[in-house]
């Protein structure tokens, strides 16, 4: 089963850049990878909330 987050990359790691983000209802991470570089992105919370959702079914 492949669940897909849709994510936007983000380039400014201030303080209020982070604020006005979960403001308007995202969620700011950080996607890390073995041998790949760190990336900066956020998720809207009713997108993560879908996919958590998807992914606690059982079969």
């Amino acid at each position: 089963m492949e669940i897909v987050l849709e994510a936007k990359e983000r380039t400014d790691k201030k303080r209020s850049t982070l604020r006005r983000i979960r403001s308007q209802g995202g969620i700011p991470a950080i996607l890390y990878g073995k041998k790949v570089e760190n990336k900066m992105i956020f998720v809207t919370a009713a997108e993560l909330e879908k996919v958590l959702r998807e992914g606690g079914r059982t079969s």
